[in-house]
């Protein structure tokens, strides 16, 4: 429980790896499904979870793994937040969770003989890179997880870059490097197909979790492998 005007709680056990995900229901469970793997292969995890969502999130009753502990921070918001200004709630969120973050990653180091192990990687969901400037700045290794499946993943990558011509009729097909073309128009996320749709600080977000792949350490995706190993070799090509 975090007490009122702290930015973190304080963790009761060390951890090898944390794990933070993007406070919104379809990110949390892919990161938590991903935690607890990792927890099944013996390394202690600390799941991140933040105030916005609190209702929604598990706690430490609801884990009876010894390798696993939830670990709350203050987000910027005490309650689900009013989204209608998005790039309002986007910054203030962003500003928060990087102070919040870096007091916990801080409490952890001043308190290594108690909390062992101490985090050596911050895991974050790749819709927030701004999450590794933190890590870098204490001193850590720092990994993306993508919570969607490589192919879509790929497709951001492409517009992205500027690699992707939107086809004029929805029934015309798109050919893509590691994707080919079995794509129609039609078939494309409506964030790359229609983005005028959305405001334009959301499409960034999507389009910002490559800003900064060549830093990260490693990266971590949500795919099944023997189905989509064409684009999760291109998408991972050049990182270790």
């Amino acid at each position: 429980m975090i007490m009122e005007g702290e930015l973190y709680e304080k963790p009761s056990k060390g951890a090898n790896v944390l794990v933070v995900s993007y406070p919104l229901q379809g990110h949390i469970n892919p990161m938590l499904q991903f935690s607890k793997r990792l927890a099944s292969k013996g390394l202690k995890v600390a799941v991140i979870t933040t105030t916005s969502v609190s209702a929604n999130q598990p706690s430490n009753t609801d884990s009876s793994s010894s390798t696993l502990e939830f670990v709350r921070v203050y987000d910027g918001f005490e309650d689900e937040p009013d989204k209608v200004d998005v790039e309002a709630y986007l910054n203030r969120l962003r500003d928060s969770l990087c102070k919040s973050l870096f007091g916990l990653l801080d409490y952890y180091k001043q308190n290594s003989m108690n909390l062992y192990p101490t985090p050596n990687m911050v895991i974050y969901d790749a819709i927030m890179p701004w999450v590794l400037q933190v890590v870098k700045k204490c001193g850590l290794q720092g990994a993306p997880f993508f919570t969607q499946s490589c192919v879509v993943n790929t497709i951001y990558y492409h517009a992205y870059k500027g690699h992707l011509n939107t086809p004029k009729y929805g029934s015309d097909h798109v050919s893509l490097p590691s994707v080919g073309s079995l794509l129609r128009g039609h078939d494309l996320p409506t964030f790359v197909s229609t983005p005028a749709l959305y405001p334009v600080a959301l499409v960034k977000v999507l389009f910002d979790q490559f800003s900064n792949l060549e830093e990260v350490d490693c990266l971590f995706v949500n795919t099944m492998d023997m189905l989509e190993n064409e684009a999760l070799y291109y998408g991972t090509e050049g990182v270790q």
